[in-house]
């Protein structure tokens, strides 16, 4: 669910609440149990719910396929690079299956993939805990033909490894 601030004076100075006329208000407080308080007055908001369009794919495995014939994809990958696969913990569908297709495409081209966690604090944000929630979704070395490989993003920036 998100929460809307409804700034009342817009850059174009008109107001645009046709989709909100039925939305309930929240009020214009809320008490916070917090040492010293918090007395400041809130903005107008409301809940809403954002639907995405949505599009189903007849084949993961074949859509990433298609992707990587892109000549500008292909141009950016060169024999022996080591690239790695983001692998986020945020519900994706067919992840291992894209990710597997993914990791396929790379060494076809010669590059040496990885798989990488993208993700922050999920699994403890530690290297077994991501790993842990990489094998829940499928994702693991042997599926996605990445022999020891899998990799914890707990480093710094710009650290080799």
């Amino acid at each position: 669910m998100l929460v809307l601030a409804v700034d009342p004076f817009p850059v174009s100075g008109v107001k645009n609440y046709h989709c909100m006329e039925d939305a309930e208000m929240i009020g214009d407080r809320i008490e916070v149990n917090m040492a010293g308080g918090l007395d400041i007055a809130l903005p107008r908001m409301v809940h809403v719910r954002q639907k995405f369009q949505t599009k189903k794919l007849d084949s993961v495995t074949r859509t990433v396929v298609e992707q990587f014939k892109r000549p500008e994809v292909r141009a950016k990958v060169k024999p022996g690079m080591s690239i790695a696969v983001g692998c986020g913990s945020r519900g994706i569908n067919n992840i291992a299956e894209c990710a597997k297709a993914v990791v396929g495409e790379l060494k076809a081209l010669g590059a040496k993939p990885f798989i990488f966690p993208a993700m922050g604090s999920h699994g403890g944000a530690t290297a077994e805990g991501q790993r842990e929630v990489l094998e829940s979704y499928g994702i693991t070395e042997a599926f996605c033909g990445v022999s020891g490989q899998v990799e914890h993003g707990g480093r710094g920036a710009g650290q080799a490894r």
